[in-house]
């Protein structure tokens, strides 16, 4: 049964682009853009914004900190989880600014009985650092490198499974991020962000063409604008398509299919002053069977901010119990050490 789900497993997150691998580079990070559908890489504010769209880090004025535990799926799995940690720091002198990511994947134990009897834990990690900084007030871009490692199984079963001196179980590779922001008239922002690109991961000794990453292409849209002293408003949309082997599956399919297995992403969030959020959203995949609704709330304390948000919704099988973010973010006190930059963006505070 465990071994069937990690088998599963690749299929719910990466709808039908089976090509690709260590697709949990694919699984939304944040409490604040999963509420929203996922539609956050032109808004990004929050310190996941490395993972979105690292071009928006350079619109933060202060340091700010998360973290992200994700009990993911736990109708299929009680013990499998996300973990993901991120920060953002901006640099002193005007020179831009770092920040990065953290993200542990865990599947939780699996046990076989045959060709032998075993019991082990797949995991994945990606770490990535990003840098980002502003070409003109208002224009971003930003750049991140990312180290990939992808545990599926020990050596000794594999051995067993294929009854040969197969040396492998495990894959570990590198990768580039990229993306632009614009921040347009009438408090409107535009993003794109290519990530995942890099070397195919090679799992077993056997393999000899390799898994090529999850490539992907995001492009968002959003408006952040405050509608009275009180109230603040969000709305965004993002378009995610998996471009592995886009060039093949143009030339036998059509663009129709390219676009059918083209992710959409809509959401709302409504601000009170800076306590309170409430979060909607939308997410569309039609290949992979994923729609619905998604939602979520914070609120702000200080400089903390702890939020969460359920996405069971968008998942054929219909979950009993949430596929739950939970999000603590911490925002530094002091303003970046460049002491004549000017006060912080309200596109930069948190909710």
């Amino acid at each position: 049964m465990r071994r069937a789900l990690l088998l599963l497993v690749p299929g719910l997150l990466a709808a039908d682009s089976f090509d690709a691998g260590a697709v949990f580079l694919l699984i939304f990070p944040g409490a604040r853009a999963t509420g929203m559908g996922a539609a956050f890489s032109a808004l990004a504010d929050d310190a996941t914004v490395s993972y979105y769209n690292p071009a928006s880090m350079a619109r933060f004025k202060r340091p700010e900190f998360t973290l992200i535990h994700s009990p993911w799926l736990p109708d299929l799995a009680p013990d499998m989880y996300h973990d993901f940690f991120g920060a953002v720091y901006p640099l002193p002198g005007d020179r831009g600014v770092v920040g990065g990511h953290l993200i542990y994947m865990n599947l939780g134990q699996v046990e076989v009985t045959d060709p032998v009897p075993a019991a082990w834990t797949p995991y994945s990690v990606a770490l990535q650092i990003s840098y980002a900084r502003a070409l003109r007030p208002s224009l971003y871009v930003g750049l991140g490198g990312k180290v990939i490692y992808d545990f599926l199984a020990p050596e000794d079963v594999l051995r067993a499974i294929f009854q040969t001196n197969v040396v492998g179980g495990n894959a570990a590779s590198v990768a580039l991020d990229a993306g632009i922001l614009y921040e347009g008239p009438y408090n409107t922002s535009f993003s794109a962000t290519l990530q995942n690109i890099g070397p195919a991961l090679r799992y077993t000794s056997l393999d000899t063409v390799g898994t090529p990453l999850p490539q992907l292409l995001r492009v968002g849209v959003g408006v952040d604008t405050a509608l009275n002293e009180l109230f603040r408003l969000r709305l965004a949309v993002d378009l995610h398509k998996v471009i592995v082997n886009i060039l093949e599956d143009y030339r036998n399919w059509g663009v129709d299919t390219i676009l059918k297995d083209t992710w959409v992403s809509a959401g709302l969030e409504v601000n009170y002053g800076k306590f309170v959020a409430l979060r909607v959203g939308y997410f569309l995949d039609e290949t992979g069977a994923r729609r619905g609704v998604t939602w979520g709330g914070g609120i702000q304390f200080g400089n903390f901010a702890v939020d969460f948000a359920d996405d069971r919704d968008i998942y054929a099988f219909t979950p009993t119990r949430g596929n739950w973010r939970f999000q603590i973010s911490y925002r530094l006190n002091l303003p970046s050490p460049d002491k004549s930059s000017p006060p912080p963006s309200p596109k930069t505070e948190s909710p």
